[in-house]
């Protein structure tokens, strides 16, 4: 009997020690890059996305594209709706980075040139 009394222990104790560790791995965070987009979020800043012709995306249309996101930042950063132009992109997508103020957010993604901002 009190082997099997300390066979019943062991088991639970396993038993125990497996919950244990499948818990800790459940509730590790995530790598950076399967983390949900809200804990890269940086305030007043967003991903102004260009709506796209459809054209392909390569070499020549890329730095069309490019180009083309350049201009509209411009645009917009002298109708002062987006302030600090950090970044433009033709490749992958079709827009630019910047800092738009609260009360001018609405405005750029109402520009027609705008397919959403992010």
């Amino acid at each position: 009997m009190l082997v099997l009394t300390v066979m019943a222990a062991t088991l639970l104790a396993y038993t125990g020690a497996v919950l244990a560790q499948e818990m800790e791995e459940r509730t590790k965070p995530l790598s950076t890059s399967l983390q949900p987009a809200e804990s890269n979020v940086i305030l007043g800043r967003y991903i102004v996305v260009l709506k796209d012709d459809g054209a392909g995306q390569a070499g020549a249309q890329a730095k069309s594209n490019e180009l083309e996101a350049q201009q509209v930042a411009n645009d917009l950063s002298q109708e002062n709706k987006v302030q600090e132009v950090t970044h433009t992109y033709g490749a992958a997508l079709k827009g630019f980075a910047a800092a738009i103020p609260a009360g001018k957010v609405s405005a750029v993604r109402a520009d027609p040139r705008v397919a959403f901002v992010a």
